[in-house]
């Protein structure tokens, strides 16, 4: 699936980690990277911007919890139109990172009447 931003519009998206891993004292850090050859992992790029995570009320079967991933508007307006990779990473307290699944962001123009 791929996600569409809008130059100019605050963008979240949510991310839950469903592998049962008890979250307590967990970290999630996200990027946002743009993409060639169709937005494949290990094609992105240098950061284009960094989330904002907060932690999320998602309650997932098995007891699994997980985070909002936020770009403020004024992060959005500066990015170039085209295709985006999120590269978010959770951090557990044993020092263990799992990389959450890959997701794609096409960014469009905003448009205007």
């Amino acid at each position: 699936m791929t996600f569409r931003l809008t130059r100019g519009e605050t963008f979240s998206l949510a991310i839950e980690e469903l592998d049962q891993a008890d979250l307590t004292g967990a970290t999630c850090r996200a990027d946002l990277k743009a993409a060639r050859n169709g937005g494949a992992p290990g094609d992105a790029t240098e950061v284009a911007a960094a989330f904002i995570v907060s932690a999320s009320d998602v309650v997932v079967p098995g007891g699994g919890g997980g985070w909002v991933l936020t770009l403020a508007a004024s992060v959005t307006a500066g990015l170039t139109v085209g295709s985006y990779v999120v590269d978010a990473r959770i951090e557990l307290p044993s020092g263990h990172v799992e990389v959450a699944d890959l997701q794609r962001v096409q960014v469009v123009e905003r448009v205007t009447v």
